[in-house]
């Protein structure tokens, strides 16, 4: 078996170690990179890296493959700060459309592809997703618009759309730390207003619904990969796992009343229609103590 040569960007140190012990005894070669994807210096680093080794041995670059991300999901929107929705676009949407921008020349030159790892969250909104999903349904326009252009060039672009996959992406402690984390600056009336039962309920009927759904089998998403990047006629989309492909694409084609009331179905069934402490008391919502005024008077 020959394999193929790998150039792969790492954000942590562990994560390069753990990848080349990983690798180590498979055929091809592996470069590892420390690469930020949210940093033009890191990139340019990275293309000059690559750059020189292609030199060096006379080679192409036949692939770009976009797999960095994190799942930017935190809560309700009344919960999450401009820093949250820049950090999710920052990674999930930027750091792709940087690193495709940076290396694009090179794939002209073998007339080769770009893969691009965005979700099914880029094809359906969600419950208390907004940061993840408004960065991947901005990654899912510009792939398109990609694959559009550089098609005279005799490039092939490929999105791969997976679903829910039991990886550390779907930690339930992750998810914890990261609903913690946007609770502990949230003002004192906001957290009177959704209380702690909502946010206990609300984490721990999210990490119950992703382990419900969540596919076992991690090959479907690689041998996906493999096609994208070997095949002769590879596709424009890949779906990948049961959930994905029966049930949030089939809805991401239905009418948007249909959509919501699904949604609303789906997240009545895993949190058991739980609500924020305000409407569960019945109270009348008011802005800083003041109760809210009728535009039309008198009321």
């Amino acid at each position: 078996m020959k394999g193929i040569n790998v150039f792969a960007g790492c954000f942590t140190d562990e994560g390069e170690k753990s990848l080349q012990n990983d690798c180590s005894q498979l055929p091809g070669k592996l470069y590892t990179i420390p690469l930020d994807i949210t940093s033009q210096k890191s990139v340019d680093n990275c293309f000059s890296f690559v750059s020189q080794i292609l030199k060096e041995n006379e080679s192409k670059l036949w692939a770009l493959v976009n797999n960095a991300g994190f799942l930017a999901v935190y809560g309700p929107m009344d919960w999450i700060g401009i820093e949250e929705y820049e950090q999710s676009v920052g990674v999930n949407l930027l750091g792709a459309i940087r690193m495709t921008k940076k290396f694009t020349p090179f794939i002209k030159i073998s007339k080769g592809r770009i893969v691009t790892m965005i979700s099914a969250s880029g094809r359906l909104h969600g419950f208390y997703t907004a940061p993840y999903v408004a960065a991947k349904f901005g990654l899912e326009g510009y792939v398109d618009n990609l694959r559009l252009e550089m098609k005279p060039f005799g490039i092939k672009v490929s999105i791969i759309e997976p679903g829910a996959f039991k990886t550390t992406l779907m930690n339930p402690d992750a998810m914890i730390r990261r609903v913690e984390s946007v609770w502990s600056k949230l003002s004192e009336d906001i957290r009177d207003e959704y209380g702690n039962d909502f946010k206990d309920n609300y984490i721990q009927s999210f990490n119950a619904g992703t382990s419900l759904v969540a596919n076992r089998n991690i090959d479907i998403v690689t041998d996906a990969y493999i096609h994208a990047l070997c095949a002769k006629s590879p596709r424009a989309r890949y779906v990948c796992g049961w959930d994905a492909k029966y049930i949030f694409i089939p809805m991401s084609f239905m009418p948007s009343t249909w959509q919501d009331f699904l949604l609303q179905l789906m997240m009545n069934i895993t949190s058991g229609s739980k609500l924020p402490a305000a409407l569960m008391n019945n109270n009348t919502l008011s802005i800083n103590n003041n109760p809210p005024q009728c535009p039309l008077a008198p009321c």
